[in-house]
């Protein structure tokens, strides 16, 4: 018997009313279908057959909707694609599914399905379909397996075309879809159990489209016993692989970016076809995890659908996001900024710029409401391992998406839209002259407001402390990066770090400052080493400027050093001088060492901005500038006169002077 279990033959070589008679129906066939079968009257139960499949696919969802969903195209790019299916392939890109004929067409709505050969401007005929099919068929062997992206066009020829087939066609492709599953999935299909308790392997896409495959199957062939297990199986699948990559709260795991595009596709299509069948994927409680993936990925998504720190194709990736958004309940779509935002990448139109709370651009204070929290387009956690740092929701916003997972933490800086930085950034860093091996980095400050957001990792290899400090502001096209590094003694420190340089991207050092200009897309973005001297007469302890691809900042300390890089990539400054200067900062009227402490005065023009940071706590109030502070960190901009604090972090409480 044909089915969907432990022993199977594979599409055995009969007559298709033999064939009919040996599948084992389903207990929730249609009655009249297994009457049919048993009697061998084939071409009237392909005929029920084809009509159940397009009738249940589009009993959840407007037939105008059906007719356009051809979601197997998102994966042209990311599935090996055989000779033998390219005319296939064209002939389902150009066919209007369904029998609708497209807008520009004469055709009337009378909702009837187009009889074979009957044309469609400017897209491909029914006939054309058929014939392309035919030559499909007749180009399989068994010694050339049938690929994935084969299976994801064949099956949804077969819900969405198969109907107007001719009914020997239909058929074929009927019974050699089912062959070709039952063949692939029979014997390997875990219970639902098994398949939960699992952990996805290191290839989630094809972790991924297994699982989709399965589901798809289990839909198409329905009225095939063995079919829901092989459902439950794929859905349940999906759903692990979804609990073991991401968060509580939807924030996807660091290690999985590299193919995030290409497992989220499998899921958000398997979404569909169980939208479209009437039977959903998940269950509300994994729904709403699935809605904060889907939240998550839109604050790091680009203009044309890209990931930050994702590689790959574009191609089809803005329709998978704001298919998955256009999925959220009603109440949530409309107050959803995520939802909102990936609805306009899929239209391809901006976002209106959101109103800004934060310190005005001409040196104003602030003075507004504050917003939201859940509205900023930002995360961060410590379970992924993933922080994103993000002015707005506008397409060209300024964002920052940082990964820790590793010893060297990852990076992709946006500014204004255009990608500066991506990859890993590295640090190269030496005690003594002997070179330290640095572990895995762990977030140990988090902070997000009105004025920007500021991130803060940690890692400790063996008598040394090193951390990295990243903020982005919200208000002001300001950024800083920076490392921190404390060694037991007074140990000479030399710390290299390494900012990848998009390909777009080009770095130039100064002639007569250490300033260097960063150029991508007609961007400018000015690059200031606070700690090394700003003037190239003078002396410095360090070096910073391209390198193989890369901005390099070289920075030499004792027992410990503060190197931060400011970028700025305001358009009302770029013609403004640039300088800055290290502050005396003191204790009871005593200067502390560099190694203790480090201020900076940074001037663009009129604008002004102090950047302090403290390397060891104090239990008592240091001066920097005329400010008397306890914290550990102070960031601010002169407004008038007066200091305007940006960020201000609170000192550890491990040791004192």
């Amino acid at each position: 018997m044909i089915a969907f279990g432990p022993a199977t033959e594979w599409d055995p070589p009969v007559e298709d009313a033999e064939f009919f008679r040996l599948i084992n129906w389903d207990r929730a066939a249609p009655k009249s279908l297994r009457q049919l079968a048993r009697a061998g009257d084939w071409q009237r139960a392909i005929r029920v057959l084809t009509k159940e499949i397009a009738g249940a696919s589009h009993s959840s969802i407007s037939h105008g909707e059906a007719s356009g969903r051809k979601l197997a195209l998102w994966s042209l790019h990311d599935f090996r694609r055989p000779q033998r299916l390219s005319r296939l392939l064209a002939a389902w890109q150009a066919f209007v599914p369904g029998g609708q004929a497209p807008r520009h067409t004469s055709a009337g709505s009378n909702g009837r399905r187009p009889t074979v050969g009957a044309k469609h401007k400017k897209g491909a005929t029914t006939e054309e379909l058929v014939t392309a099919t035919e030559e499909w068929l007749a180009a399989i062997t068994e010694r050339q397996p049938v690929l994935p992206l084969e299976l994801l066009v064949l099956f949804e020829i077969l819900r969405d075309a198969a109907a107007c087939f001719p009914l020997d066609l239909a058929s074929r492709l009927w019974r050699t879809t089912l062959g070709i599953a039952v063949g692939q999935f029979s014997g390997t299909v875990a219970t639902e159990d098994e398949a939960l308790s699992r952990t996805p392997g290191q290839d989630l896409g094809q972790t991924a489209l297994d699982a989709e495959l399965k589901w798809q199957a289990g839909l198409l062939f329905a009225p095939v016993a063995g079919s829901s297990a092989l459902r439950d199986a794929g859905r349940a699948e999906l759903w692990s692989l979804i609990a073991h990559s991401s968060d509580a709260a939807g924030v996807p795991a660091a290690r999985t970016l590299g193919n995030l595009p290409v497992w989220m596709t499998s899921v958000i299509r398997s979404r569909e076809w169980g939208r479209s069948f009437g039977q959903p994927l998940f269950s509300a409680s994994q729904e709403k995890r699935v809605r904060g993936l889907v939240s998550s990925i839109a604050k790091f998504c680009r203009e044309d659908g890209r990931l930050a720190l994702a590689g790959g194709a574009t191609n089809g990736l803005s329709g998978v996001w704001s298919t998955a958004a256009s999925t959220f309940p009603s109440q949530l779509l409309e107050t959803s900024p995520a939802a909102q935002y990936l609805l306009a990448v899929g239209r391809g139109k901006h976002v209106a710029p959101a109103r800004r709370n934060g310190a005005a651009r001409d040196g104003s204070r602030r003075n507004g409401a504050v917003k939201d929290k859940a509205t900023r387009p930002v995360f961060q956690s410590d379970e992924s391992r993933l922080a994103c740092l993000r002015s707005d929701w506008t397409p060209n916003a300024s964002s920052v998406l940082v990964t820790h997972q590793g010893s060297s933490p990852a990076l992709e800086m946006a500014l204004g839209g255009i990608t500066l930085f991506t990859g890993d950034w590295g640090l190269d860093l030496r005690i003594d002259g002997r070179p330290v091996e640095l572990r895995e980095w762990t977030c140990v400050c988090w902070h997000s407001d009105d004025d920007g957001d500021y991130l803060e990792l940690q890692t400790r290899p063996t008598g040394v402390r090193v951390e990295r400090q990243v903020f982005l502001s919200r208000t002001d096209d300001f950024a800083l990066l920076a490392d921190i590094v404390l060694s037991e003694g007074h140990a000479k420190i030399e710390s290299t770090s390494r900012l990848p340089l998009s390909t777009d991207s080009a770095a130039f050092a100064q002639s007569r400052s250490r300033e260097c200009h960063l150029l991508c897309s007609g961007t400018r973005v000015r690059a200031l080493p606070l700690a090394l001297n700003c003037s190239r007469v003078e002396a410095a302890a360090g070096e910073l400027g391209p390198a193989e691809g890369r901005l390099e900042l070289t920075q030499v300390g004792v027992g410990g050093l503060y190197a931060p890089l400011v970028l700025d990539w305001n358009p009302r400054r770029r013609r403004s001088p640039a300088s800055w200067r290290s502050l005396t900062v003191a204790r009871d009227g005593v200067a502390v060492r560099p190694n203790g402490a480090a201020g900076f005065l940074l001037e663009i023009g009129p604008t002004k901005w102090l950047i302090y940071r403290s390397l060891v706590p104090t239990l008592e109030p240091r001066s920097v500038l005329g400010q008397h502070t306890m914290y550990e960190t102070l960031m601010g901009r002169f407004v008038r006169g007066e200091l305007e604090p940006m960020i201000q972090v609170e000192q550890t409480t491990e040791s004192s002077e």
